[in-house]
C-alpha cells in the first residue's frame, strides 16, 4: 500500500513517515499525563508537511482480533484529533472550514477513510468512504473508486498545507514575543489538551 501511496503523492513533497512513527502532536497533550502513562503512542504513518503533521493512519493485520482492533481505531482518532486541536490553535483567518484531519484505518485490505472536524468545542468523526485493496485481479475495477477516494485524500492534504503553513509562519514571531516579553495576549487558543490518553508503559531500554 505504501507504493500505491507514493504515486498518490508524487511531488506534493509531502512526508511519509513510516513504520509506527511518534505522533509529535500527542507528545504536548501528552506531557500532562507523562508521569501516569508514559511516553507517547506510536502510529504506522504520519503525513506531515516541513515537518508538521497534517493526518496519521493505521494498518492492522487481517488476522488481528476485534477486541485489539477497536483500541488501535480509537488510538488513530485520537491523534488526528490531537494534530487538529494544534492546528485549530494556529492564527487561521481565513478557510476555516477546510481545517480538518482525514485519516485511514486498515484491517488487512480493507479500510475506511474518516474525517475529525472541529465544531466550537466538540470534535466529530465521520466516515467518509470505506476503501479496498486489490488482492486479485477481478478486484481491480472496484479498486477504480479507492483511487478517487485516495486523491481526494491527496487534494485536501495539499490545501490543507496551503492554509497551514503560513499560519505557523506567522505564529512563529508571536511565540518568539511571548516568550521574550511575556505578553500573554499575543498568543490565544486552547491550552487544555482536552484529550485522554490511553495507559502506556514505559519501555526498557
Amino acid at each position: 500500500f505504501t507504493k500505491v501511496l507514493d504515486e498518490v503523492l508524487n511531488d506534493t513533497k509531502f512526508q511519509i513517515l513510516d513504520g509506527e512513527s511518534t505522533c509529535k502532536a500527542s507528545k504536548s497533550i501528552a506531557r500532562v499525563h507523562e508521569e501516569i502513562f508514559g511516553s507517547s503512542i506510536p502510529l504506522d504513518l504520519i503525513l506531515a508537511t516541513q515537518g508538521e503533521e497534517l493526518s496519521t493512519s493505521e494498518w492492522k493485520k487481517l488476522k488481528v482480533p476485534t477486541n485489539m482492533s477497536m483500541p488501535q481505531q480509537g488510538k488513530n482518532i485520537r491523534m488526528n484529533k490531537a494534530i487538529l486541536t494544534y492546528l485549530s490553535n494556529l492564527p487561521i483567518t481565513n478557510d476555516d472550514d477546510n481545517v480538518f484531519t482525514v485519516g485511514m484505518d486498515f484491517t488487512g485490505p480493507m479500510g475506511y477513510m474518516f474525517a475529525i472536524k472541529r465544531v466550537e468545542d466538540i470534535y466529530v468523526v465521520c466516515r467518509l468512504s470505506t476503501l479496498i485493496m486489490p488482492t486479485y485481479l477481478y478486484e481491480l475495477s472496484s479498486f477504480v473508486d479507492t483511487l478517487d477516494r485516495l486523491y481526494a485524500w491527496r487534494h485536501h492534504h495539499l490545501r490543507l498545507k496551503d492554509i497551514v503553513l503560513p499560519a505557523i509562519r506567522k505564529r512563529d514571531p508571536q511565540i518568539f514575543f511571548f516568550n521574550v516579553l511575556g505578553c500573554s495576549e499575543l498568543i490565544d487558543g486552547d491550552i487544555s489538551p482536552n484529550m485522554f490518553l490511553t495507559p502506556t508503559h514505559s519501555r526498557e531500554k
